[in-house]
């Protein structure tokens, strides 16, 4: 891949799609989203390959990759969605072979809080950090962890802590265990709270006058707090990023969110917590797409040669 091949790039989530390109190296001014709904039909790999078409003829695109996210586990070839709790139709499919055939370009599949984390580490909040910890907070709830370099993937799928339980005592939500914290923590608990309280999402956190969504804010919050610091202490990352769309809602309480954190995650005398908040939003993603192409054609080249040796 050279810096004058175009990258189309499709964040992934489970509410919006967000679409963009990598031009020349550089990231492209333009941008689309698209409701995460049209993926969830009997054959979304068509889905996918119709709304990669549209964006590249709306844009006079002709691309050479693309970079595409996933909200869910990814096996260890990167190619299949073992898991993706919003988007349950991509479950079992083989994303990246099956675009790249429809397509008839490389397609390079990735976790997204993987791409938002090093997108900030290259461009944005994260800049310098050796070991960093990110989680994004959004429909779900995705985390990543980089030290030294090197994205930390467990068995393969390490650090979906949206599946971690935490209560116990909520009803399931659709594909999500009872006690998940996604159920407590994430956008999909902010869309109930909206229709319990018939107050629109946006303004779920400027809104006065209700001691009963302020108590519920107040929990989620808390919530939010406690995955964190448990995260913290399980993996002791030097920096902490946090980010995702539910911390950029107006009238969200960060400093709320930061002193629960401090106070919850016991760390030893004169080890200073850093955090941080994420400033690249999800052109994170746009900035780390073409140093993904790259490590992953070097690696596949690698195991090519090691393959013949």
């Amino acid at each position: 891949m050279s810096d004058g091949d175009t990258i189309l790039v499709a964040d992934v989530g489970g509410t919006s799609m967000k679409l963009s390109a990598v031009l020349d190296g550089a990231p492209a001014t333009f941008s689309q989203r698209v409701s995460s709904r049209e993926l969830r039909c009997s054959d979304p790999l068509g889905a996918l390959e119709k709304i990669f078409k549209t964006f590249a003829n709306d844009h006079a695109l002709a691309f050479d990759a693309v970079v595409m996210t996933v909200p869910g586990f990814v096996d260890r070839d990167f190619d299949r969605v073992l898991y993706a709790a919003n988007l349950p139709e991509l479950n079992g499919v083989s994303v990246s072979s099956g675009l790249s055939e429809r397509l008839g370009v490389p397609v390079t599949l990735e976790r997204d809080a993987v791409l938002l984390l090093q997108g900030e580490r290259s461009c944005g909040v994260a800049q310098g950090a050796n070991s960093v910890l990110g989680i994004f907070f959004g429909t779900g709830v995705g985390a990543a962890l980089i030290e030294n370099g090197h994205v930390f993937r467990g068995a393969g799928w390490a650090l979906e802590i949206g599946h971690i339980p935490i209560h116990g005592d909520a009803e399931p939500l659709d594909g999500l265990k009872a006690d998940s914290l996604e159920v407590y923590a994430s956008g999909r608990r902010l869309n109930q709270l909206a229709e319990i309280y018939d107050v629109p999402v946006e303004a779920l956190f400027e809104q006065e006058g209700s001691p009963a969504l302020s108590a519920d804010l107040a929990t989620f919050v808390r919530d939010q707090a406690f995955a964190t610091a448990s995260s913290l202490l399980m993996l002791c990352p030097e920096t902490l990023v946090l980010g995702g769309g539910v911390l950029e809602m107006r009238g969200y309480p960060r400093d709320a969110l930061v002193a629960q954190i401090r106070e919850r995650a016991t760390l030893p005398p004169n080890r200073p917590l850093d955090i941080r908040f994420a400033t690249r939003g999800w052109r994170a993603v746009l900035d780390a797409a073409q140093a993904l192409v790259a490590e992953r054609e070097s690696s596949f080249q690698h195991a090519a040669l090691h393959a013949h040796a």
